[in-house]
């Protein structure tokens, strides 16, 4: 059995999903922050 094929196979599976996922979260993540209040704001922001 090989092991790297399936390895190869699921991070290429795990890239498409995070590409697939990322934007979604980054809008999800803008729509949360304009919504609260400049206080929380600050907090939440890395």
């Amino acid at each position: 059995m090989q092991t790297w094929r399936v390895d190869m196979c699921c991070s290429f599976f795990f890239f498409c999903f995070y590409s697939m996922v990322t934007p979604f979260l980054e809008n999800l993540e803008i729509l949360i922050l304009h919504k609260m209040p400049k206080k929380q704001k600050s907090m939440i922001s890395r």
